[in-house]
């Protein structure tokens, strides 16, 4: 393939899944704004007011909820990777978090719409799981991209391998100790690319498993026709009023989600799930700003009844409690359950609040605590006082 560097999957992706460390708020990086100025909700939908741009970023949102959660299929990779998981609107942003050069050129070919990651990885230990769900034109675009994707793999040192149970394309590449495997799945006009690193000779028949699981999740999905994008609903559950702006520019994460769709921003997704399911969640909506490398995320919860916003609060408490996470206590709202979690060399704040039928989160990932904390206070204290009114 031609470009400025080899499209090199399995090196490009496993140095930026290992670098650097774990972040608590799931997406894409997460970090608010230092001298943050609270404001009330304006809109409600996604980093841009173009229609169009927003039915993007709302399809990506529907693609979250068929995107396996990896926990799930292996339950010891429970790791975050310092990769973004989460929406993705521009092919060029997918391959800058995950892939090298290349890979942008073939999915813009085929009529890229919008695609979400999920990245888990065994804490503490050099193997990584990525899937990756990639809407693209058509079946047929979706059939060709797999194969070119996996050729120009081939041509850079993979080799073609046969994965139990399927018989779309696939690579693998072995060191002395480990195998990375690279899966393309077409199934209709979506694209699952599934890349797993593992002990050697052990890739190929653990990555069937995300495959299988992964195909099993894609057969109920039905992509939205393109003249139906700019009028998916922007804030179907009515909660956006309900939810702080946070400073900064809008990333692709803000928007509403379903339950499956909330759950792959979830800490805990298997626990989470059985709160969520027990209690019978009724709408979830986040916003994200970002401000050079600060970002502020605000959450929403929203239930059938104050009861049930009370006991989903307390479970989350019991897991936040086995976490070994920092508590610590916010000056302007006292009662909120808060914990600074170590990210790299700074701590990531996070709290929780509940109120009347809702439970509300702010994250705020800024390498100055000082000022970190300043903006947790106030975005924690405006959050409340628009809940309550």
């Amino acid at each position: 393939m031609a470009g400025r560097r080899h499209w090199q999957v399995a090196a490009a992706v496993l140095a930026g899944l290992l670098a650097g460390c774990t972040t608590t708020v799931r997406g894409v990086a997460t970090p608010a704004s230092p001298t943050a100025t609270s404001a009330a909700p304006t809109s409600a939908a996604g980093p841009s007011n173009s229609p169009a741009e927003q039915g993007a970023v709302l399809e990506a949102h529907r693609l979250a909820s068929v995107t396996s959660l990896i926990p799930v299929t292996f339950p010891e990779r429970t790791g975050s990777c310092p990769r973004a998981s989460g929406p993705f609107v521009e092919a060029g942003e997918l391959e800058d978090a995950y892939f090298d050069y290349g890979t942008a050129d073939i999915l813009d070919r085929h009529g890229f719409v919008a695609a979400w990651s999920e990245c888990n990885r065994v804490t503490g230990a050099a193997r990584a799981t990525v899937s990756a769900i990639v809407e693209l034109a058509d079946e047929a675009a979706v059939e060709q991209a797999a194969e070119e994707l996996a050729a120009a793999n081939v041509a850079n040192g993979f080799v073609r391998v046969p994965v139990p149970g399927f018989d779309s394309p696939a690579v693998a590449q072995d060191d002395q100790a480990s195998q990375y495997v690279l899966a393309f799945v077409p199934v209709g006009p979506v694209l699952a690319i599934c890349y797993h690193t593992s002990l050697r000779d052990q890739g190929i028949a653990e990555i069937s498993r995300l495959m299988t699981d992964q195909v099993a999740l894609l057969r109920s999905f039905r992509p939205t026709a393109p003249a139906d994008r700019p009028q998916l609903p922007t804030d179907p559950q009515d909660l956006a009023r309900l939810v702080l702006e946070p400073p900064g520019e809008p990333t692709p994460l803000t928007g509403p989600y379903d339950l499956e769709g909330a759950l792959r921003l979830a800490t805990d997704p298997v626990a989470e799930r059985e709160l969520l399911t027990a209690h019978n969640l009724s709408g979830y909506y986040l916003r994200q700003g970002r401000r050079d490398d600060v970002f502020a995320t605000v959450r929403l919860w929203s239930f059938p009844n104050q009861a049930a916003a009370e006991a989903v609060h307390g479970g989350l408490v019991q897991l936040d409690e086995t976490a070994g996470d920092r508590p610590f206590t916010s000056t302007t709202v006292p009662e909120a359950v808060c914990y600074a979690v170590r990210s790299g060399t700074s701590d990531v704040l996070r709290c929780r609040i509940q109120a009347l039928e809702y439970l509300a989160a702010v994250s705020v990932n800024d390498p100055d605590r000082a000022s970190a904390t300043a903006t947790m206070d106030q975005l924690l204290r405006d959050q409340l006082d628009l809940i309550d009114g």
